[in-house]
Formats: C-alpha cells, sequence, structure tokens
C-alpha cells in the first residue's frame, strides 16, 4: 500500500471475490453487513484498517441465478452506488480487478495499470450529430497519477470498458483509435 499523508477513506469495487481475496487476507479487514443496503442487495463489503487508511472493499457479489460474479459495468455501478449510500462519500475510490492488455501497444501478462483516461463504448447510439454518439460512447479523464505510477512502479495507459469479453470490429476500431492498452468490464 502506498503511504498516504492523512487519515484516508479508501473503497476498492471489485467484481470478482477472486480479486478481493488476497487484499481481505493480507489486512485481517471483517465483513460488515450495512444496514443502508436494499433487503437482498448482492454486494457484500469488508472494512478494516490499514496502515492509517480506513479501507472497504466492495464486492459485486454472486448471481445466484447462475453461480456466478456480478461483473460488469452495471454491478460495479450499482455497488458502488449502494456502498457510497451505506458508508458515505470516500477520499478515494478504486475500482480493481482483471483486465486484458493488447500486446502490440506494450501490455504484457501480469501488468498493473493506472488510467490515464477511460473510455466506455457499449453504449450505441449512432445519429449524425456528435451530441448522442458521443454521451454513448463516453471518455472519461482519470486524476494525474503520474507521480503514483512511478512511486508504485505501474504503467500507465486508456483503459477501454465494455460490458463484453468479445469485440465487435466497431469496438475494436473505436480502442485502436483512443490508444486502448487495456480491455476491462467494470
Amino acid at each position: 500500500m502506498i503511504a498516504l499523508t492523512m487519515p484516508t477513506t479508501v473503497m476498492l469495487v471489485v467484481a470478482m471475490k477472486e480479486e478481493a481475496a488476497p487484499i481481505i487476507e493480507r489486512y485481517s479487514l471483517q465483513q460488515v453487513k450495512p444496514s443502508g443496503f436494499v433487503e437482498g442487495a448482492p454486494m457484500v463489503i469488508w472494512k478494516g484498517v490499514a496502515e492509517a487508511v480506513h479501507l472497504l472493499v466492495v464486492w459485486c457479489g454472486h448471481d445466484e441465478r447462475f453461480g456466478v460474479n456480478n461483473v460488469a459495468t452495471t454491478a460495479a455501478a450499482v455497488s458502488t452506488y449502494g456502498a457510497i449510500a451505506a458508508f458515505g462519500k470516500p477520499d478515494l475510490l478504486l475500482s480493481a480487478g482483471t483486465a486484458g492488455g493488447f500486446s502490440s501497444l506494450g501490455a504484457a501478462v501480469g501488468d498493473v495499470y493506472l488510467s490515464t483516461k477511460c473510455v466506455f463504448h457499449s453504449r450505441r447510439i449512432p445519429v449524425s450529430s456528435g451530441v448522442l454518439e458521443e454521451y454513448g460512447f463516453g471518455h472519461f479523464r482519470s486524476p494525474p497519477l503520474a507521480g503514483l505510477a512511478a512511486a508504485a512502479g505501474l504503467k500507465q495507459g486508456v483503459v477501454s470498458t465494455s460490458d463484453s469479453l468479445d469485440s465487435t470490429p466497431t469496438d475494436l476500431d473505436l480502442m485502436m483509435a483512443e490508444g486502448a492498452v487495456v480491455k476491462e468490464m467494470e
């Protein structure tokens, strides 16, 4: 963990329980049942203090019908919203998880990236005027994290997100046009 200079609350949102497990174990976090969640909500939260940082780890939960982790942008957004409603706004919110990388742009198995920009391309609203098409495509700048990336020895690059494991030719064109190095689903 990177040392922070003041008491900080960090919320880490993950889609898969397997992604949360090493952090929960390393910092001996305890599972909590927030009173603010809607009854039956699938998300699970662990809480604790790690090196003077108040840490909340949010897992998007399990889909009982299909027996899998809840994944993709909807599960991540609902889990994040629910956790903020239950615990309040964190000082730092991280979305972490497994992603695929484009080796042609320098990504390799085991790399850890901090995003410089997130490109969202699940909503396709092809119209001739740019407002709806731009809204559907969406790109969001990340905070400037070059110092953190250097201190932690991490790579930086454009992260692409959508709700699919596969991609259409249009998706690939969009990702390449934006310089996406990593493709993830949350």
